[in-house]
């Protein structure tokens, strides 16, 4: 919209029991916070549209959004939110998030030291797959289990070789791994993964 070198006085689309609904100045006996458009309904939701660009809204109760109904698998997207600059935060402190879909495709692109992918847990962090679950690295691979590490399946495969890195050799690697003795394995990790 064209800024107007005329100054519109504010102005009351709506103001009853069910909504108020104001374009303009909030009142005289408060500072201008910039206000273009001001809205709350009588469950004291709220929408506020500042003259700086920033929108904010309250929803007192839950919150549905549904779209997509007449879009076909080809034309495939019903939904972009996008930040051309800055960071999306999605927060959910007292409660849980959950991300359902066909299929979850997670992206990074920045340059080093960017282009990240950190996953936290103060509990635990499962990773499972009905088929095959690959971990790849383009350089190195780090695994450390500060109490142990279990690795469970009918057949042990390694492809490449056992370097001395420490306390870790190879023939050291292969008796502490068959023995079940982690301490030496875990040691040696520590000390590479740094």
């Amino acid at each position: 919209m064209p800024e107007s070198t005329t100054v519109t006085p504010d102005y009351t689309i709506a103001n009853n029991s069910h909504v108020f609904m104001h374009c303009g100045p909030l009142g005289p006996e408060i500072d201008d916070i910039g206000n273009d458009l001001y809205m709350t309904t009588s469950g004291s939701c709220q929408s506020h549209w500042n003259k700086n660009g920033n929108k904010t809204e309250h929803v007192t109760g839950r919150w549905d959004e549904t779209s997509g109904y007449n879009i076909t698998q080809e034309q495939d997207i019903a939904r972009t939110i996008t930040a051309v600059n800055g960071d999306i935060h999605i927060n959910a402190d007292f409660g849980d998030i959950y991300l359902k879909a066909r299929n979850i495709y997670i992206e990074t692109t920045g340059d080093k030291p960017n282009g990240c992918f950190l996953v936290s847990a103060n509990g635990h962090m499962i990773l499972a797959g009905a088929d095959e679950v690959k971990v790849a690295s383009g350089t190195n691979l780090c695994l450390i289990g500060k109490s142990k590490i279990t690795l469970v399946g009918s057949q042990l495969i390694s492809s490449g070789k056992f370097i001395d890195s420490g306390p870790v050799s190879s023939a050291d690697f292969i008796s502490s791994l068959m023995a079940g003795n982690f301490q030496a394995l875990i040691d040696g990790m520590l000390q590479s993964c740094k």
